[in-house]
């Protein structure tokens, strides 16, 4: 598997996964503002005194669940973004590693998962390392290409998350200076699934302006993990103008970095080991977890969105196109896959 392969595929899985966590919050939201009509609605039965302090209470009550609850204003949300990244950058870059624990996350467990499981974990064990004020290291993956990149790191294809050296630490001899990029301890940690992320606790560590929801400080922690590597800022590049359109190329461009782009990875013949009506599933099932990441948290107008898509299944590119509309789809052409699908090639272990 080429890192042609490996960056498409992440950033399919991964961006499915926060369309499913942005819609959940969604609904946890309609829940609050649901029962803060109720609660309105009740304490205009109450009179006198009491009434009255009554009506005081639950109005503060209602305006701090709006605080937390509800999505940020985007002045707010751009602000603090810029403020957890560099949160993130004092604990992940610091001066002098020597004195700072390094992570690295255990291999066993690890290397028996699948490429997007594997993707969803980088962010639990960075969290967790944040929390605990260590640094987090890149795991190695079974899935890099090790004749490309004998380290078989993430950082083949994305930017080092830390500037610490995992190398222990030699004794030190007097009058010798201080190795100031390794750490002078390193710690094996378990892989971590999907623990509820501290939004309280984070919003103060981080020194930020509003407490967000969930999938904000995800969608941060993996804007931080996954930024492309120059090689792939490059096979980027080279991609983009060969995009391959519903439609034809005169639908649309490539978005850029200023327009919205969705992406939907769809497995249909490939998951059968945990789902077995997998094929079963009708297309439109996928298409409304677009729609209703469209309708709940897109600013845009969906003829305004371009889709990116990615599938095992050649249908995808032929079914879900009209079944997204009028948002456009896009998809990276067969021809740079080491499986070129267009040729009738079956599954092989590369």
């Amino acid at each position: 598997m080429t890192g042609k392969h490996i960056c498409a595929t992440l950033t399919f899985a991964c961006v499915m996964l926060s369309l499913r966590a942005a819609h959940a919050q969604q609904s946890r939201s309609q829940a609050h503002r649901t029962q803060s009509m109720h609660d309105r609605h009740g304490m205009f039965r109450s009179t006198g005194h009491h009434g009255r302090q009554g009506i005081a209470a639950t109005q503060a009550g209602l305006m701090r669940r709006k605080a937390v609850s509800e999505p940020s204003a985007p002045r707010v949300a751009a602000a603090d973004a810029v403020r957890f990244r560099a949160w993130i950058d004092r604990q992940q870059f610091p001066h002098d590693c020597s004195r700072a624990v390094g992570v690295v996350t255990r291999e066993d467990y690890f290397f028996s998962l699948g490429l997007g499981s594997q993707m969803v974990s980088l962010k639990f064990n960075l969290l967790d390392a944040l929390l605990r004020r260590k640094v987090y290291h890149f795991p190695r993956s079974h899935y890099v290409n090790p004749v490309r990149c004998p380290s078989t790191s993430f950082e083949c294809y994305f930017e080092p998350v830390t500037n610490c050296s995992v190398g222990a630490t030699p004794p030190q001899i007097a009058n010798l200076p201080v190795n100031r990029s390794t750490h002078a301890s390193v710690e094996n940690s378990r892989l971590l699934w999907c623990f509820a992320v501290p939004r309280r606790r984070l919003t103060s560590l981080a020194g930020l302006e509003a407490v967000h929801g969930s999938d904000w400080y995800h969608a941060q922690l993996a804007a931080f993990l996954f930024r492309p590597n120059e090689a792939i800022r490059e096979f980027r590049r080279i991609v983009a103008p060969q995009m391959d359109f519903a439609g034809g190329k005169a639908s649309g461009e490539a978005p850029s970095n200023q327009s919205s782009c969705a992406a939907m990875h769809i497995r249909r013949t490939d998951k059968h080991t945990e789902d077995h009506r997998t094929k079963e599933r009708p297309w439109t099932s996928f298409s409304h977890s677009f729609k209703t990441w469209a309708y709940w948290q897109s600013d845009k107008q969906p003829a305004h969105i371009r889709v990116l898509l990615g599938s095992e299944d050649k249908a995808t590119f032929s079914t879900m196109p009209p079944l997204l509309a009028p948002a456009i789809s896009f998809w990276i052409p067969a021809r740079f896959f080491v499986m070129d699908m267009s040729e009738n090639k079956r599954f092989v272990n590369i």
